[in-house]
């Protein structure tokens, strides 16, 4: 009997054991993960500003796609509605029978001078372009922009033509607005021309 007590005695004491150092294992632990987190807590956190991609190695074998002259045109479908001089005011508040013959006078005008603009002065444009960005575009890249911008061209006057007030839309300021939208449209080809060719690579 006496022996039984103190064996089971011993077995107590070696479980009693393993589980303390079981315990203290745990503990051990416990405090390893509260200093990595304290640690996580007190690092600065990584902040990404800015990722530069190299296009060293891109290589153009087609040109395809479009070369947008500010608004994308397939926008102007959805337009109801032109902010003028911080006033909004609606399509529908023209009468088109005053403004047709007008517009469509201005219209034409319009393309038909920049239509020679985009054929006598974008190659030039685009080789003053090319050597300020130092980069070597063969005529294939003149003749591609030309024809990019030829195909939006009725969209961007019709755009300017329609952002313009009621008073502008009279005869007696028609060459005002003519020499402005003139201006806006050349404006817009030598900026889409520059982001063109500043993003090719070098």
């Amino acid at each position: 009997m006496h022996s039984e007590l103190y064996a089971y005695a011993c077995q107590m004491q070696a479980y009693l054991q393993a589980q303390e150092r079981k315990i203290a294992s745990l503990e051990q632990q416990l405090a390893e993960l509260q200093k990595a987190m304290v640690e996580l807590k007190n690092k600065p956190m990584v902040n990404v500003e800015k990722i530069e991609y190299k296009f060293d190695q891109l290589k153009v074998e087609t040109l395809d796609g479009t070369l947008n002259i500010g608004l994308n045109p397939t926008d102007l479908q959805s337009i109801d509605e032109f902010a003028v001089n911080k006033k909004t005011i609606s399509t529908g508040d023209l009468n088109p029978a005053d403004l047709v013959p007008f517009r469509k006078s201005l219209f034409n005008q319009l393309k038909a001078e920049t239509e020679n603009y985009i054929q006598e002065n974008v190659p030039s444009i685009i080789k003053d372009l090319s050597q300020q960005f130092q980069r070597n575009l063969d005529d294939s890249y003149v003749q591609f922009i030309q024809q990019d911008l030829l195909k939006q061209l009725d969209s961007r006057i019709d755009y300017y033509i329609s952002q313009s007030s009621p008073e502008d839309l009279t005869v007696p300021k028609k060459d005002l607005l003519h020499e402005k939208i003139a201006s806006m449209i050349t404006t817009d080809i030598s900026q889409a021309i520059s982001t063109f060719i500043m993003n090719l690579p070098s």
